[in-house]
């Protein structure tokens, strides 16, 4: 009797290749599962569990590895933009303070000023959380900041002592030196057109 899968060749003889030996084994398998592997038996139950619970020890180790890198680089992240406010803020506010020539007015939280060059008067203030230097955001996510003046400097100026707390309670602060003979000079009036 000639199996199915057999190819009479020439002669009549059944055909033998790996491809049909390949079909003869799945055949026989799909008949008997077990007799394709004589002597092997299936797993244990007690063989499933343990392999489902290394694989999920080793998935949650992944992901706590990888939850613990994602917060670090977060708060970095964070770190890195506060230290870059700072300084942009720290340079802003020495910028202005710079250019003071003469204080006009000043506040625990503004200050009104005449430039040195331009004899423009300009307004640096605190208010909403933001300091702003005339109306303009200069540093924004101020928790907290203050002006105030104080005695003289060591060559007879007087001091502006400055500070502001960023969110995240960064602190920045200063000092400029403004000249006494131009300190807290009277605003000038307005002329009124005589028409």
């Amino acid at each position: 009797m000639m199996h199915r899968f057999a190819v009479r060749a020439g002669g009549g003889a059944p055909w033998n290749s790996p491809i049909l030996n390949i079909a003869l084994r799945m055949q026989r398998f799909m008949q008997h599962p077990r007799a394709a592997a004589p002597g092997r038996r299936g797993h244990t139950l007690l063989e499933l569990v343990v392999a489902i619970a290394v694989a999920a020890l080793v998935s949650g180790l992944v992901f706590a590895s990888y939850t613990a890198v994602q917060g670090a680089f977060r708060r970095h992240a964070i770190k890195a933009e506060g230290v870059q406010r700072m300084v942009v803020a720290r340079a802003g506010i020495s910028r202005v303070l710079r250019s003071i020539g003469t204080v006009e007015h000043m506040a625990p939280k503004a200050i009104t000023f005449v430039e040195r060059e331009d004899s423009v008067s300009r307004t640096l203030e605190c208010r909403d959380s933001t300091l702003y230097l005339d109306n303009q955001p200069l540093v924004d996510r101020v928790v907290q900041c203050g002006f105030s003046m104080t005695g003289t400097s060591h060559s007879g100026e007087k001091l502006i002592m400055w500070e502001i707390v960023l969110d995240g309670g960064k602190w920045l602060g200063g000092a400029r030196a403004v000249d006494q003979a131009g300190f807290l000079r009277p605003r000038k009036k307005p002329r009124k057109n005589a028409s």
